[in-house]
Order: structure tokens, then sequence, then C-alpha cells
């Protein structure tokens, strides 16, 4: 890097100890800061927040989150296995539309088991809201590749203020949106244009929860 041979050896040694700093750091915030794990606080928080009896309504999430999840998160992993995803984060678009597809039909299938249920009628629009997002997402990603962690903290900020107002929870998904936002494109996983697309829709989405 002939860059960096005009900087004396104490302050490259700190320039490549930042760097990697810098990655280690991204890469702890775009595993922490996940899509799922966003997705499912963000659902505890808004039945916290928004329903007279939240603890009826959880335990029915307790189960039926597992119920919604774990098949395809197995079928991620068994891809993985397979070499065709790179890591659960999916960083090629087009890998990712076998398992998105899977998860709108799964999604879909489990929202009419619960509803066959008898769940709670607040719990149908955070899993109808669920389902749109990633139906409208696999739409996306069908031409374009658009930044998950970007939407879902987008979809969470959004959710927050408008639920909550100015609480703890919508005040950290505010905050996060341009930590993860950076993480993502300083890892060269998306571009900013594919991070700002992801607010927009993430927004959007979360509006879509309030308002059904």
């Amino acid at each position: 890097m002939p860059f960096f041979n005009a900087f004396p050896q104490k302050t490259k040694v700190w320039l490549f100890s930042w760097y990697g700093s810098e990655e280690i750091l991204a890469q702890w915030i775009s595993n922490l800061v996940s899509p799922p794990v966003v997705g499912i606080l963000t659902a505890i928080a808004f039945i916290f927040y928004t329903v007279p009896n939240p603890l009826q309504v959880c335990s029915w999430l307790a189960w039926g989150l597992p119920l919604i999840c774990l098949p395809p998160l197995a079928y991620v992993l068994w891809l993985i296995h397979r070499g065709e995803l790179a890591d659960i984060h999916m960083p090629d678009r087009r890998s990712r539309l076998k398992p998105l597809g899977l998860m709108v039909v799964w999604g879909g299938v489990c929202l009419f088991l619960l509803r066959y249920w008898g769940a709670p009628p607040a719990l149908i629009p955070i899993l109808l809201t669920t389902w749109v997002y990633m139906a409208a997402l696999s739409a996306i990603t069908l031409f374009w590749k658009i930044s998950f962690h970007s939407t879902t903290i987008s979809a969470a900020a959004s959710v927050g203020i408008v639920a909550s107002g100015l609480t703890g929870w919508s005040m950290v998904a505010m905050l996060l949106v341009p930590v993860v936002g950076w993480a993502r494109v300083y890892l060269h996983r998306h571009t900013l244009g594919q991070v700002i697309a992801g607010c927009l829709t993430g927004t959007s989405i979360g509006l879509l929860l309030l308002i059904s």
C-alpha cells in the first residue's frame, strides 16, 4: 500500500490496528443487530407497550416463534453446509431467493395455522406485518439487493416512536439505524443506496403494523 508508506512506522501500526478494530466492530454489530433478533425484540416490545394482556400474547409468541423460525433457519444452515450460501446473512443476492421463498411460504402457512388455532387477535397484525415484510423484501431481491439489516432496524425505530414515543426502546432503535448502516457499508455487504432503500422500506413496513 504506497499510501501508507508515507506515514511513520508508529502511525502505520496504529492505523492498521484501528482498521482491524473497526472491522471487528462492524461484524459484531451485524451479528448482534441481525434481522431475526431485532424482529423478535420489536414484536415483544410492541406487545408490552400496546396490548392490554401482554403475557397471554407472549405465551403464544413463545411457542409460535420456534414454529415460524426454526424450519427456515434449518434450511439456511443446510444451504450453508452445501456451500450454496456464504453465511447466515446471505451476502449474494441470487443465493437469497431460495431461502426467502421458503420463508414467505412457511410464514403464510404459520399465519393461517395460528389464526385457525385461535391465537389472540393482537398477535395477528404482528405476524401479518412480518409476512408482508418478507414478501416485500423477497420481491425486491428478485431484481436488486437491499439491506435487510437496515430495513429491520428502521422498522423497529418507526414502530417504537409511534407506539411508545421517545422511550428507551425507540431511542435505542433510532440510534442504531445509522450504526447498522455504517457496519453494512463498511463490510462491503451493501452500498449506501441499498442501506438508504432499506431504511425507507423498513419505516414504511413498520408504519403498516401500526395502521393494521
